[in-house]
């Protein structure tokens, strides 16, 4: 599909259902003083997508809860606009708004969910809902450990090597 300059359109479902995998190492960087975050290049196993990227966030702090795999599309590297695909986050609660199909207007999630590209997606308009995926699902069962939830995590998100991902190096807090 080509648009009126005759740039190759990408069908935003052609980057969610194949299996991925990492392009490049995952590198760590801080983030404020209570998350760590990285950004890492994905490859499609059944074609070339440039732009397909694995946001991570994770809490700085040995105990803190939190987690977050999305998967994004950034057609252009020269305009920082990013376009949300899917995302699962665990042991972090969500309320969906009034938004989309009715059966998932304010849906309050307690826990561990996934924004699923399925629900997030305009198909005849080739678009996500809004920038920040508004609707989730629960996981069912909530993983109870951060290795489940990454094994969980590879299978829904179709990314080889999710389940191997470690959280980046704890940091100390100070106590006064």
């Amino acid at each position: 599909m080509d648009n009126f300059f005759g740039f190759h359109l990408v069908t935003l479902s052609d980057l969610v259902t194949p299996w991925k995998s990492f392009s490049e190492p995952i590198a760590w960087a801080e983030d404020g003083e209570s998350w760590k975050t990285a950004r890492v290049k994905l490859e499609v196993d059944a074609g070339d997508f440039f732009g397909l990227f694995l946001r991570l966030k994770s809490p700085a702090l040995r105990n803190g809860h939190g987690f977050l795999l999305q998967t994004e599309f950034q057609p252009d590297e020269k305009v920082k606009s990013v376009i949300a695909l899917e995302r699962v986050e665990w042991k972090v609660g969500h309320t969906n708004s009034a938004i989309g199909p009715r059966e998932y207007h304010f849906l309050d999630i307690p826990s561990s969910h996934i924004h699923k590209f399925e629900i997030n997606y305009i198909e005849g308009e080739n678009r996500m809902r809004q920038r920040n995926l508004p609707l989730a699902v629960p996981l069912d069962p909530d993983p109870g450990a951060l290795e489940d939830f990454l094994d969980c995590a590879e299978k829904l998100l179709r990314i080889k090597g999710v389940s191997g991902i470690g959280r980046p190096g704890f940091q100390g807090r100070l106590v006064s």
